[in-house]
């Protein structure tokens, strides 16, 4: 039969077996803690007693399986952030929050000795990004947004291909220079510190290198340009195009 428990007390140690914790997070203890020791065969696990002079949960099981599990989950508790626990471990662990929350401590024990004391949940403090800046050259291939007073707006660099954000000002700016000119931007980007990915770019500032005029552009791009040209009879329809909206017919 293999042997562990679980001592809950405070510094003043003011729990004993008649004065424990309330029995509704206690059911939460039991059933969280099992199905985070279970192996998937279902063994028993028995709570043997509850102990004064602290209050003491004792277990004891013929699964060897059940122990291990009970003496990594503990000790995974204590030293790692919750982002490694698992989806049972992590359950568990939330209750024991409780638990600390209310100012109480819990050592854990296998066969009589001490794997680990748990006060609290740690939790990683590692940011999940960082901003970098570098600067992007190209022409302008797509400016607007989703209507035509949208506060949020974005161009897209040849080149870059991915959307960078814009504010108003630099949007009236940025339109005289649209399909026309070379730029050198300097932008500001989001990236995942655990991918790598980059992801909501902006522009810090931006310089003309050359101008060229529209067809210029067009023609050095190839004939694939011109396709954002079909079915645009007006400058009305020009514009709508360049900038992302068609009037209501």
């Amino acid at each position: 039969m293999y042997k562990f428990s679980l001592k809950i007390d405070d510094h003043n140690h003011s729990l004993n077996a008649e004065d424990g914790i309330s029995i509704d997070t206690v059911s939460e203890i039991l059933k969280t803690l099992y199905n985070a020791i279970d192996d998937g065969t279902k063994a028993k696990c028995t709570l043997s007693s509850i102990r004064g002079n602290c209050y003491a949960l004792d277990f004891s099981t013929q699964n060897i399986t059940q122990k291990e599990k009970f003496i990594s989950l503990h000790k995974k508790i204590e030293e790692l952030s919750i982002d490694e626990l698992n989806t049972h471990e992590l359950k568990y662990a939330t209750v024991l929050n409780i638990i600390f929350k209310k100012g109480f401590y819990i050592n854990a024990y296998s066969e009589g000795e001490r794997i680990a004391k748990l006060n609290k949940i740690l939790v990683d403090s590692t940011p999940e990004f960082y901003y970098r800046q570098r600067t992007i050259y190209g022409v302008i291939s797509e400016q607007g947004g989703k209507s035509v007073n949208s506060d949020v707006k974005h161009i897209i660099v040849d080149g870059y291909g991915k959307k960078i954000k814009i504010n108003n000002e630099l949007d009236l700016q940025l339109k005289k220079h649209y399909r026309t000119d070379k730029l050198a931007i300097k932008i500001r980007i989001k990236v995942s510190i655990k991918t790598g990915a980059e992801f909501s770019a902006e522009i810090i500032n931006f310089r003309v290198i050359s101008k060229n005029t529209l067809l210029e552009n067009l023609y050095a791009e190839g004939s694939e340009e011109y396709n954002f040209l079909k079915g645009i009879d007006t400058m009305d329809d020009l514009l709508n195009s360049i900038y992302g909206y068609r009037k209501e017919n």
